[in-house]
């Protein structure tokens, strides 16, 4: 309830362009539904984060990073896993371009993505793509 009264206050004040406020809210509301395992609305509220962070300058900053790595936690928690590997793969992508080599974050979304990768392969059968891979056999 807060964090939408929040949200609505937001784009009341920055209501003439997208702002990263805005859009910090928005990814604050995604959470919480990703906490409440809604995950209808925090796909909603993540790509709504992660679409005005796109617009707001500069073009490739962090704020993307958490997003992009929020939505591959959550593709995750879905069992998408082969989804949750390609939001893993663009955050690392973006951080690339804005960390040094060596920085601990860097190391941190190679590793969720080397992770996920892996457990893919290891639910995979012979045959089978990565999606078919990501559900339950039966």
């Amino acid at each position: 309830v807060f964090l939408h009264k929040g949200l609505e206050i937001r784009k009341q004040v920055y209501a003439s362009k997208p702002h990263k406020e805005t859009a910090t809210a928005l990814m604050s509301v995604g959470d919480v539904y990703t906490l409440m395992d809604d995950f209808s609305n925090a796909l909603h509220y993540l790509h709504a984060a992660w679409d005005m962070y796109q617009e707001v300058p500069p073009s490739v900053h962090l704020k993307i990073v958490s997003v992009l790595s929020k939505l591959g936690k959550l593709h995750e928690r879905m069992l998408k896993y082969d989804l949750a590997v390609q939001y893993y793969q663009r955050a690392f992508n973006v951080a690339e371009q804005i960390l040094p080599i060596d920085h601990p974050e860097l190391f941190e979304h190679f590793r969720a993505i080397r992770c996920d990768t892996r457990f893919v392969t290891m639910v995979q059968r012979p045959g089978q793509s990565i999606h078919q891979a990501s559900r339950p056999a039966r």
